[in-house]
């Protein structure tokens, strides 16, 4: 008995001191479940869009009564005095959540219900009403979003119209929002994602209720002209007459960039401008004026804090501070509908209103509170924000500024006080650098996993864009609010566009450096939510428990480096098709067919836009581990050992066939039999949405092809429109490629 007592004795101690170690921990986090919410709330949504095939109908309303009940049980939980108390009401509250958040994206997704149109219809003639407009670049029209959409001839339509569609009109004609116009239009189904694992157009403009896009055959003609009488109506009216006046006192480009800066609409901006702002890291400041929220309701707070200090009276009587948080708020209030509610505005205008309301109670502005608070209202009035990259980077960005703050804020707040002036707009500076570098390196996965490509000059070209923007342009611009209906916006305006000047060349010239952009090729989506759960957990756990958020952060970038982009990829129409050789190279089948389409491919390849030659239409064609020989009836690739056959012309499918061990048909295999293990042809593609093949080496003892299609990718989901029937359930044939209405 002596003997076992002595040696269980230091295991004894280790399990009272490995006790005792967890129950710190656990003590640790009092407090921080307000913080922990907002990513339990994620991770449900998540799990919702991430499932393959939609839930039961009403599984919400089950999830919902269940959540409460566990938070109820939760509550109960933490009222009793027990060593394990606080676990459980931990896991009872976080499961609680994730099962709301469940709740909460599928009631959205139902709530929504958009028609949308699984084949092209028309030319046919429709009368519908104009929501909203965005002007393109001079020259190129604009895209109209259509709503009420009834056709001339209801004969001419098989089956049901949506409720809006979003269509290209390649003429300067005057229609403005709430306008009824006449049109000749085309409208095609909206198009689904470019490769497996692309951006989702469709799914967000099912989310934006728009059902099909397309085009309309030369003028609109409009028949009633409309009055605002709904605040929508009025702020996308007083967005119209706002860019108009731009475009007609301001030259391109600025006057693109300065209208998004006062009506948050892009569209006019030119590629080339766009491109030099991600090369440079400078998109944020345009990125849908989520930033200058914060910056107008800034530049209004010290103004009105100004005009009131100089004046005794007031200055003695009244907390001119707290006055001067509610004259911010309600400007940041009216720059954000103005401009439209999107996920940075939201979000920017919660935070800033929070942060004001703080001032107002004298607290501080500056809290991971407000910034978890503001996410579960995004999440909740908005679901499908999460996976966007808005989302995302916005509140990845403002998190890490949060914590950083927070972890200096002590030592910066005395230096401040203790310098110059000189001193101070040095430092100023040094925030600037430090600021952009911190928000840089916090959204450089969400930039890499959703544009591939990661501006590594962005410090530098901040420390010029941010200053420009903050006491030139965004002055300016509220200025120009308040001149404008009296037409002497003028100078305002010329103000605007020095600045906005001065921006796109700091841009044009950071983005023309050596080595400026990173790219990569396109991540998992598995390798992300490891990245996020390693970060969050590190940044709100208290205590050395933190550490262990790097073991999620190492198996993320151990998948990433085991992924590698596809070998053959084609597209939802089979017009286009490109093969990656072994030097990473990709070389697609023509550069003229689907250029949008290929763009994407090369950008998910962590390829640079350059130009590359496509394959000779008759000959032969060799390079690194390919072989390649064309005919006007089809090519023959031999990649990695794989025989490959592309087929363009149904007389050499059977020859082809008994050739390869892939066959890429751009006809229909009908009532054909193919020897070929694996067959893509017409209408594969178009039932399925673009293909990716994955191949291994045929040196390897097992060589295999896995072939994914979007249509996989995706699941059966609501936002997924299916092919179409016809009555007696046969598929309805396959349409000629169409123009792209993007």
């Amino acid at each position: 008995m002596t003997v076992f007592f002595r040696s269980d004795a230091p295991t004894s101690r280790l399990r009272d001191r490995i006790a005792t170690r967890v129950s710190t921990e656990i003590g640790a986090q009092h407090g921080q479940f307000l913080l922990w919410s907002p990513v339990f709330l994620a991770i449900g949504i998540g799990i919702y869009f991430g499932l393959d095939t939609e839930p039961p109908h009403g599984l919400w309303l089950a999830g919902f009564v269940v959540s409460v009940l566990m938070f109820g049980a939760g509550l109960s939980i933490r009222k009793k005095d027990l060593p394990i108390a606080p676990i459980l009401w931990a896991l009872s509250g976080g499961l609680s959540l994730v099962l709301a958040g469940l709740c909460v994206a599928q009631m959205h997704t139902e709530q929504m219900g958009t028609i949308q149109i699984g084949h092209a219809i028309g030319p046919i003639a429709i009368t519908g009403t104009v929501l909203s407009t965005d002007r393109l670049a001079p020259g190129q029209g604009q895209r109209i979003i259509l709503e009420s959409i009834t056709p001339d001839d209801p004969a001419r339509v098989r089956g049901t119209l949506p409720d809006r569609a979003r269509v290209r009109l390649r003429h300067d004609d005057p229609v403005n929002p709430g306008d009824r116009i006449h049109a000749l239009v085309k409208l095609l189904p909206t198009s689904r994602p470019v490769a497996p694992g692309s951006y989702d157009y469709q799914k967000d403009l099912y989310f934006r209720g728009i059902g099909a896009s397309g085009f309309i055959y030369g003028h609109a003609q409009i028949i009633e002209k409309h009055t605002p009488s709904t605040m929508s109506g009025y702020l996308e009216s007083l967005r119209q007459t706002i860019t108009d006046r731009v475009s007609a006192t301001l030259p391109s480009p600025e006057s693109g960039v300065v209208a998004t800066f006062l009506t948050g609409e892009g569209t006019t901006i030119s590629k080339e401008d766009w491109a030099a702002l991600r090369g440079s890291g400078l998109a944020h400041l345009l990125a849908l004026s989520g930033m200058n929220v914060a910056v107008v309701a800034a530049i209004v707070f010290f103004i009105t804090r100004l005009i009131m200090a100089a004046i005794p009276p007031l200055a003695l009587r009244f907390p001119i501070k707290k006055i001067a948080a509610v004259f911010a708020f309600l400007a940041a209030l009216a720059y954000t509908l103005l401009v439209g509610a999107q996920v940075p505005v939201l979000r920017s205008l919660l935070m800033t209103g929070a942060g004001l309301f703080a001032i107002v109670i004298d607290r501080s502005p500056f809290s991971m509170r407000l910034l978890a608070l503001s996410a579960l209202i995004v999440l909740i009035l908005s679901p499908q924000a999460l996976s966007g990259a808005s989302f995302q980077m916005s509140f990845a960005a403002v998190g890490a500024l949060i914590f950083a703050y927070d972890a200096g804020r002590t030592r910066l707040s005395a230096l401040y006080r203790q310098t110059n002036w000189f001193k101070k707009s040095l430092l100023y500076l040094a925030g600037i650098c430090v600021t952009s570098l911190i928000a840089t390196l916090a959204t450089a996965p969400f930039s890499l996993f959703n544009f591939q490509t990661l501006a590594l000059y962005g410090g530098a070209a901040n420390l010029i864009g941010v200053p420009l923007m903050s006491f030139i342009v965004m002055p300016a611009a509220l200025f120009a609010y308040v001149l404008m209906p009296f037409g002497l916006e003028g100078w305002a305006l010329e103000a605007m566009r020095i600045g906005v000047a001065w921006t796109l060349d700091t841009a044009h010239a950071t983005a023309a450096l050596p080595g400026a952009v990173l790219s990569v090729p396109i991540w998992p989506q598995s390798a992300l939510g490891l990245i996020v759960l390693g970060v969050v957990f590190a940044l709100l756990w208290r205590g050395w428990g933190r550490i262990a958020g790097i073991v999620p952060i190492i198996l993320a970038f151990a998948m990433v480096a085991q992924s590698k982009p596809p070998d053959l990829l084609i597209s939802e129409t089979s017009a286009l098709v490109a093969f990656r050789d072994e030097s990473g190279t990709l070389h697609p089948s023509s550069r003229r067919s689907e250029r949008f389409t290929f763009e994407n491919w090369m950008r998910q390849a962590g390829l640079d836009p350059q130009p590359v030659s496509a394959w000779p239409k008759e000959g032969r064609q060799s390079g690194a581990g390919y072989e390649l020989t064309c005919e006007p009836t089809g090519c023959r690739l031999i990649l990695k050992g794989h025989k490959i056959a592309i087929v363009r012309h149904a007389g050499i499918l059977k020859d082809e066939c008994a050739w390869a061990d892939i066959v890429v048909a751009s006809v229909p295999l009908r009532n054909i039999s193919c020897a070929a293990p694996d067959v893509v042809d017409r209408f594969d593609v178009w039932r399925s949405g673009a293909h990716a093949v994955f191949l291994d080496s045929r040196k390897t003892q097992s060589p295999s092809v896995r072939i994914e299609s979007v249509a996989e990718y995706r699941g059966e989901r609501p936002w997924v429109k299916a092919p179409e029937k016809r009555a007696n359930n046969s598929t309805i044939a396959p349409p000629e490629p169409q123009p792209d209405p993007r």
